[in-house]
């Protein structure tokens, strides 16, 4: 698994989808852990949606499509 971390190494959810476009850019779909009240690297993904949908989109969908650095991440077996 591919985990996203906070700045303070808290745990926010699972990597479950990555698609790269032709710039380079990864589109990446997270399963959350619990709700953030942090940011994942500048991307504000704090929402009031308490459920297993995954953020892919906008807000009112309950979804968040946002261009991330994995450059904190956790890797497990």
């Amino acid at each position: 698994d591919v985990v996203f971390v906070d700045n303070l190494g808290n745990e926010l959810g699972r990597e479950t989808w990555v698609v790269t476009d032709e710039n380079g850019v990864a589109t990446v779909r997270i399963k959350p852990k619990k709700m953030p009240s942090v940011f994942i690297y500048g991307v504000p993904i704090a929402v009031t949606y308490y459920g297993e949908a995954e953020y892919y989109g906008s807000i009112t969908t309950a979804m968040y499509k946002a261009v991330l650095t994995r450059v904190s991440i956790k890797v497990t077996p």
